[in-house]
């Protein structure tokens, strides 16, 4: 019994894979994938009793065996469609995941633009809070007033309101205790021995102590404590906790303390 070959030519482009390079062109054809199917040739003598048998068996037989093959074609072709749809789709996938991440760099590139940014906001809030807080290096601050403690110079009492005067400011007026309080403590606390000009001094002729506002102490906040034969010393000096009387000159133990509000 001798074989026939039946070829099938299937015109299907070849696709490139995840690593080719398509190139169309119309030049360029495809080469034809052949697909071999091998059949037995009805013998004579079946064909032979075909003709003296039943010939209602034998053309089912001739077309059972033409379904077969048509079927084998059609499977083969399929597979091939497939595969070659299957080998498209994965450039496009692996095009969309790098574009992807291409999108997740440039937006990584925008947060990290964005920090210097937020840092320069950050140090804009940290100067405006040191703004705020209203009193210059050096200066204590208490509730509205902002206060200064000299440490090495010693003036008579008008050169220390012209020292005061160079930073916006005057000798110190008290108005109230929470003040005295807050002024007794620091001033002790600076220097422990060094008493400190007030902005105030006594009127002989009125025989009282006035602030250079022109305001008289009220002796509830604090009294001013008189040393024994000083008829001279018409100016307050705060120190050792207490306010006492002092001479308006310069001397070594003296120095002087300015008061301003919070800018």
């Amino acid at each position: 019994m001798s074989e026939n070959i039946t070829y099938a030519v299937l015109n299907l482009s070849m696709v490139a894979g995840p690593s080719q390079r398509l190139v169309k062109s119309k030049d360029t054809e495809a080469d034809p994938v052949y697909a071999e199917v091998k059949a037995k040739s009805l013998d004579t003598n079946s064909l032979d009793s075909c003709t003296t048998g039943d010939q209602r068996w034998c053309t089912r037989g001739r077309v059972l065996a033409l379904t077969a093959v048509t079927g084998l074609l059609l499977v083969i072709g399929v597979t091939l469609v497939l595969v070659c749809l299957t080998t498209t789709q994965e450039p496009a996938e692996l095009q969309m995941s790098s574009t992807t991440t291409r999108n997740t760099s440039h937006k990584s590139g925008l947060t990290t633009t964005q920090e210097p940014a937020e840092l320069q906001m950050s140090s804009t809030t940290t100067r405006n809070t040191s703004h705020k807080s209203g009193c210059p290096p050096g200066w204590k601050q208490h509730e509205k007033n902002c206060y200064f403690f000299s440490q090495t110079e010693n003036k008579d009492w008008n050169s220390s309101r012209k020292e005061c005067a160079k930073n916006d400011s005057d000798l110190v007026i008290i108005n109230n205790r929470e003040e005295w309080e807050f002024l007794n403590t620091t001033s002790r606390a600076e220097q422990a021995t060094v008493y400190y000009f007030l902005g105030l001094t006594y009127l002989e002729t009125k025989r009282i102590w006035e602030w250079y506002n022109n305001t008289e102490l009220n002796t509830n906040i604090f009294n001013v404590t008189t040393a024994p034969d000083t008829s001279d010393y018409l100016c307050a000096v705060l120190g050792r906790g207490k306010v006492e009387t002092a001479h308006c000159s310069r001397s070594s133990t003296t120095k002087y303390m300015c008061q301003k509000a919070v800018a």
